[in-house]
């Protein structure tokens, strides 16, 4: 085996777009998924975009399902179990970021905003209102579908959060991080989304 390339078939961690966009209460987003397994994206409200956080340096991801034991008379001393649900927990680890725009027309040069990073600005509400709700997308690039043509292909992960356990190191040697629990409200989606002929943009201004 060694004499192939096996490590191509590897998915590298920084080809995962995470990116976000912010619920209006009561609504939140779902994305369908057909027979087989591949992703619609759900409509955004009028006026709403998605937004990449781009500082993003670590996450764990992970499916906790709630498994329920119980015991029958009569069982012959044997307990059962059955999952009753299940919810996503992912924990984020990013950079604290100012904005950037993009060169004004004529010039090379981005301008630095004093303002939010545009993907930070969308979660940066959830650090005091607990009730504040945003839509997270993480898509992991598997590449084209056909090698070297075809449509690209990301596995989709996509589900409604709320953020909990925000945490900032501060360090006069480092740079500024964050922290914090995304714990998912409502159905999360699952599946493969086909981008078209061109690649999902990893960075915006």
């Amino acid at each position: 085996m060694a004499d192939y390339a096996i490590g191509l078939s590897f998915h590298k961690a920084h080809r995962t777009l995470v990116r976000v966009a912010p619920l209006t209460p009561p609504n939140r987003y779902f994305a369908s998924r057909n027979a087989n397994g591949v992703i619609t994206l759900p409509t955004l409200a009028t006026g709403e975009s998605y937004k990449v956080i781009s500082g993003v340096s670590q996450c764990s991801f992970q499916i906790n399902d709630n498994n329920q034991e119980f015991r029958l008379l009569g069982d012959d001393g044997w307990s059962d179990s059955v999952i009753t649900g299940a919810s996503v927990q992912a924990s984020v680890t990013t950079y604290f970021m100012k904005d950037i725009d993009a060169p004004a027309s004529g010039s090379v040069n981005p301008i630095f905003k004093g303002d939010y990073d545009e993907g930070f600005d969308s979660i940066q509400r959830c650090r005091y209102d607990k009730n504040f709700e945003v839509y997270f997308e993480f898509m992991k690039e598997l590449g084209r579908a056909n090698g070297d043509t075809g449509n690209w292909i990301y596995d989709f992960a996509g589900f409604n959060a709320c953020i909990q356990n925000y945490q900032e190191q501060l360090s006069a040697e480092g740079l500024t991080e964050i922290s914090f629990d995304l714990m998912s409200r409502g159905r999360p989606v699952f599946g493969k989304y086909d981008a078209g002929a061109n690649p999902l943009p990893f960075s915006e201004f």
